[in-house]
């Protein structure tokens, strides 16, 4: 038996990278999966392969920049699986990180405070109730170690991740 038999998990950013490989790695233990990303094609993907490996997936396209449609994706998760254990929150629009803070417009740094920290909040709003009915509801919430330290050319990223208040530094 699987370390995560019978739990079912939502995992946003999962159609490539750490999302993608947490996705493989909870269906492998066990868990049904809900695989979200903005890209269709590479949602199906993931599914694909979670169920050439003997697991259970749901394709779950969305953009978790707008909270209607993650509102919607979590009715999805629940409509098909009939709870939600497992919030796992590694979406994020990478188009901006390695911008020019000259060049930043103000409308490009939104859509990355609106695909991270406001995302990972709306999640955590819509599947909190689903989370708390299944009395073992748990969330991961990704971030990056350039929140905390300087890396050259990505001063825009470093803005966005570092979400600690002044006078915890």
């Amino acid at each position: 038996m699987g370390r995560l038999e019978g739990k079912i998990a939502l995992v946003t950013g999962a159609s490539r990278g750490i999302g993608r490989a947490s996705a493989k790695l909870f269906a492998s233990e066990g868990a049904k999966v809900a695989v979200l990303s903005r890209t269709p094609a590479g949602v199906d993907a993931v599914v694909a392969d979670i169920q050439a490996a003997g697991g259970t997936a749901l394709a779950v396209p969305a953009d978790a920049g707008n909270a209607d449609q993650i509102k919607a994706a979590v009715d999805k998760v629940i409509a098909a699986y009939g709870g939600l254990d497992i919030l796992v929150n590694n979406a994020f629009d990478a188009t901006v990180a390695y911008s020019s803070i000259l060049d930043l417009s103000t409308e490009q740094l939104q859509r990355n405070f609106d695909m991270g920290p406001t995302a990972y909040l709306h999640f955590m709003q819509a599947a909190y109730p689903h989370l708390k009915v299944s009395g073992t509801g748990r969330v991961i919430n990704f971030g990056s170690m350039a929140g905390i330290i300087g890396l050259a050319g990505m001063g825009p990223y470093r803005h966005l991740c570092d979400c600690r208040w002044p006078e915890s530094r």
